[in-house]
């Protein structure tokens, strides 16, 4: 595959699988000079992720559109469910960061990142280098919150904290958002069900009833006109969702949006061998790791790179 895209001029793809027989050390002599050569040394991307992107190249294949978008307005229900105050859940105003001023490279990195991204809502971000750990959600938080622990402060590169800011922010696309504030899949499995009751396309059960009569104080008009509008959609599409494997999926979609600032095989394992799980349905890192891999040398891949002035050139 090297030669055969290397012999056609596409230096690029070539590149790529080059980098991915390098992390597996199948790489021959040319091969890794030809990836270290044109090794990037930092994240330099000349444009921004539009929808069409997002869902053709950077969603993972088995990541159903359809649950994403049931779950997306009965994310803001939940979210007034469960919030509190900033005073409550201990966010001090002197930790807040303004990401327009901020020079320090974590925030600078944040900044950066949630703009390729193209994010409807980007979380209010806290430094604690007084406190333990990584890059965490407020859970509670409303607007949404992040905070991030004297872990991710000092010792890494750009690269390796666009993977932890990518992977981390894909969760507040508007699809994936309801993953903040509902880990398990049960929980998550009741609520899509209780949305369907909501709109009137399955009939009600006294098990959830209190779930939605919850949805229909906490959600606007515009939000229940939306979950009625996608219901009937879901109900054809998806007869039977699995939920489990949406969450594994959306899981890596993080991991690919993750990559697209790193994208350097070996140090995204590293970091996913860092981070904790995400819930209890999660998958195994090393089929992350592999994911990765077939990602890293796929079309989705290369036309983001394309998109987003990432190609090398030779």
């Amino acid at each position: 595959l090297y030669r055969v895209y290397f012999d056609a001029q596409q230096y690029d793809k070539s590149w790529c699988v080059a980098s991915t027989l390098s992390f597996f050390g199948k790489a021959d002599a040319e091969q890794k000079k030809f990836y270290e050569q044109y090794k990037p040394t930092g994240v330099q991307m000349t444009n921004r992720l539009d929808n069409q992107r997002w869902v053709k190249d950077l969603f993972h294949p088995d990541e159903s559109i359809f649950i994403g978008k049931m779950l997306e307005p009965l994310s803001y229900g939940a979210l007034r469910a469960k919030a509190s105050s900033d005073k409550a859940l201990h966010l001090l105003k002197k930790y807040e960061v303004d990401l327009s001023t901020s020079t320090a490279t974590f925030a600078r990195t944040y900044n950066f990142v949630s703009q390729v991204l193209s994010l409807p809502l980007v979380p209010r971000l806290y430094l604690r280098p007084d406190a333990a750990g990584g890059l965490m959600h407020v859970a509670g938080s409303d607007p949404p919150a992040v905070v991030c622990g004297n872990a991710l402060l000092s010792g890494y590169t750009q690269a390796h904290l666009g993977f932890v800011i990518g992977k981390h922010l894909a969760y507040y696309r508007g699809e994936h958002f309801i993953r903040t504030l509902i880990t398990s899949h049960t929980e998550l499995k009741g609520l899509l069900v209780a949305g369907l009751q909501l709109s009137g396309v399955v009939p009600p059960s006294a098990e959830l009833a209190a779930t939605v009569q919850a949805l229909q104080s906490q959600l606007g008009p515009t939000q229940i006109d939306a979950l009625r509008s996608i219901s009937k959609k879901f109900i054809e599409a998806e007869p039977n969702a699995d939920i489990k494997r949406w969450i594994q999926s959306v899981e890596l979609t993080a991991c690919r949006t993750g990559f697209l600032f790193c994208n350097d095989l070996t140090a995204a394992a590293q970091l996913l061998q860092s981070l904790p799980p995400e819930g209890p349905v999660d998958l195994p890192v090393r089929e992350k790791i592999k994911e990765l891999a077939l990602f890293s040398v796929s079309e989705e891949y290369f036309r983001l790179r394309e998109h987003l002035g990432l190609r090398i050139r030779v």
